[in-house]
């Protein structure tokens, strides 16, 4: 096995460099869930002013949620229960 020994400091380089990379892994999931997060939250906003401006426009509850079920794509029951 001679020369395939490393040396302690190159022992020491591959061990902070897999530190890096799990730190840059944890910070690109940190980021991508706080896009999702984000997504989700402006999602949910846009369905609520939907849903205000049908209700001041229209009575028709199931109209409404219809409406937000085919437009919005929010689940029947949810959307009934959002009117």
């Amino acid at each position: 096995m001679e020369g395939t020994e490393r040396t302690a400091a190159e022992v020491a380089v591959d061990w902070l460099r897999k530190g890096f990379d799990a730190v840059r892994e944890a910070g690109r999931r940190y980021i991508s869930e706080a896009e999702e997060r984000a997504a989700f939250d402006e999602y949910s906003q846009g369905v609520n002013r939907a849903t205000a401006a049908l209700v001041d426009v229209c009575n028709d509850k199931a109209a409404i949620a219809e409406a937000l079920h085919e437009h919005w794509g929010v689940d029947l029951q949810e959307a009934e229960e959002r009117v």
